[in-house]
């Protein structure tokens, strides 16, 4: 108890955003001042991973392995901090171009906002409502999500909502089984599940790892994507690539934090 009330003492005195971030992660890692087993809500620990994916993939890669052996059933659900979970904490907390947020017994100080993102805003997201342009979906929306494993494909919610400038636009330009042609716009570094041609060496996008059945896929960077590779639609059909380019212009791009299988 003495310990938990360490964590709520250190939570109470920050006040500063960037002394909040650290001085509460430091203060979490010290067993011999504070609580060794803080529990991370999934939202929080989701929009960490998020931000992680994009700055720092390990450690994105870090973070995934250590929740799926460190759940905890707690109100909300959570993710316990303990042993190497306090090492990932604090490689956490130096992403702090946002706040972090902790809960035990009902402890929220802070938390982390993601400040990379993906899509141009009128790129359209399967919605329960129908297609909507991604910069008007809001947090609680339900967008349709797959299963990179299994398959299976469900409407999950969004639970964080981003938007960020860049200096450089991707187009790839891809059309269907039926000639119908479409052009997403994008990040150079946004993650696409592809079917890359056999035999091909391509670089997979950092932190992310294919396991599934499907041969020759892959997530591969918008900007490594080429012509003659196969993206994979909601009706698990595949469109075929016709053309990337990169161009220099400035880019106002959002992104989607999505629960459960971070897809959409």
């Amino acid at each position: 108890q003495g310990q938990i009330d360490s964590v709520k003492e250190t939570a109470d005195a920050v006040v500063n955003l960037d002394d909040t971030v650290v001085s509460l992660w430091e203060a979490i890692s010290n067993p011999g001042k504070t609580y060794n087993n803080v529990v991370v809500s999934l939202k929080d620990w989701d929009e960490a991973y998020a931000l992680a994916l994009q700055e720092n993939p390990k450690l994105a890669g870090e973070m995934q392995g250590y929740r799926q052996g460190k759940m905890k059933g707690v109100s909300t659900g959570g993710v316990v901090l303990s042993g190497t979970g306090l090492g990932i904490a604090k490689s956490i907390a130096k992403l702090k171009n946002g706040k972090i947020d902790v809960a035990h017994s009902g402890i929220n100080v802070a938390k982390i906002k993601p400040k990379t993102c993906s899509f141009r805003g009128d790129m359209e997201v399967k919605t329960e409502q129908g297609y909507k342009p991604i910069a008007s979906i809001k947090v609680g929306d339900k967008v349709y999500a797959k299963n990179e494993l299994t398959g299976q494909m469900t409407y999950q919610r969004v639970q964080a909502h981003y938007n960020n400038p860049y200096d450089f636009t991707v187009y790839v330009e891809v059309i269907d089984e039926q000639g119908k042609q479409q052009t997403i716009v994008s990040n150079k570094i946004h993650p696409f599940f592809t079917q890359v041609n056999q035999g091909e060496l391509v670089p997979s996008s950092e932190g992310h790892h294919y396991n599934g059945e499907i041969q020759n896929a892959q997530w591969v960077d918008a900007q490594n994507l080429k012509a003659g590779y196969k993206l994979l639609s909601e009706n698990n059909h595949w469109q075929t690539v016709k053309g990337v380019s990169i161009k220099a212009e400035k880019l106002s791009a959002y992104n989607l934090t999505v629960e459960t299988d971070h897809t959409y």
